[in-house]
Parts: C-alpha cells; structure tokens; sequence
C-alpha cells in the first residue's frame, strides 16, 4: 500500500467517523451512542490531525478538502435520512464497519507501510482504534 492511499483512506475514514457522529449527536436515541459518538468526534479529529502532521513530515502534503469513499457518502445520507430507531441501527451498523475497515488499515499499514512515521503513527493509533471496535461490539450486540 503506498504512502497515498493509506493517507488518503485513513483521512476518509476519520471524515466519515466524524461525520457521522456529529448527526449521531443531534439524532441517536441511545445515551450510549451519543456518548459513543463524541468519543468519535475527539479521538477522530485528533487523529486526523496527527495525521497530517506526520503526512507533512513525511513529505506528503494532504489537501484541506478529504474526499470521503462513495460507500461513506451512502452511508451519510442513509443516515441523514433516518430518525430514531432506525437511526441507532444504522449509526452503529456503519461504526462497526468502519471501525473494522480502520483497524484492518492500520494493522497492515503498520506491518507494512513504506514509510517508518506513517507506519508508527499506524502502529500508535491502532489500539484506540481496536478499542473503539470492542466499545461498537458490544452496542451491536
């Protein structure tokens, strides 16, 4: 995997992580989910930010604007749509996989990547981001 694509992936993914927890904020049923959904929005955007940092110290220089991957806008506008239960099951559906889609990113990038900052951002953040699939876990249950 080049130094690109897991950038440009890992970027989408926290787009879409971020995304989608802020209408998980205004529309989630659940106290759970919305607590979820504010952990999403600060260790996301944390992320996304270290992310770029090492990206620029990497010398790659990643765009402003994040493109999010089409299944992502699908999803967003799945879930811009709906409302109350049907939303809980959609917001924790979509965080489950992305959240195995973040973990199986990282993991390889980790082990793999070309680039020894990116892969021991990869390697620091994969933790949190097996965390975060366990909390999902269990609210899919």
């Amino acid at each position: 995997m080049s130094v690109a694509t897991f950038i440009e992936t890992a970027r989408a993914s926290n787009a879409f992580e971020i995304e989608s927890s802020r209408l998980a904020l205004d529309k989630a049923t659940q106290p759970a989910l919305k607590n979820f959904a504010r952990m999403m929005i600060d260790d996301h955007t944390r992320a996304d930010q270290k992310l770029v940092s090492v990206a620029r110290g990497a010398g790659q220089a990643p765009g402003e604007k994040v493109e999010m991957e089409p299944k992502q806008r699908r999803q967003i506008e799945n879930l811009t749509a709906a409302s109350g239960a049907e939303f809980d099951k959609l917001y924790a559906t979509a965080q489950l996989e992305a959240h195995q889609m973040a973990v199986q990113l990282y993991q390889t990038y980790s082990e793999t990547g070309t680039d020894e900052r990116l892969r021991q951002f990869a390697a620091e953040t994969l933790p949190k981001l097996q965390q975060h699939l366990e909390q999902i876990q269990k609210m899919n249950q």
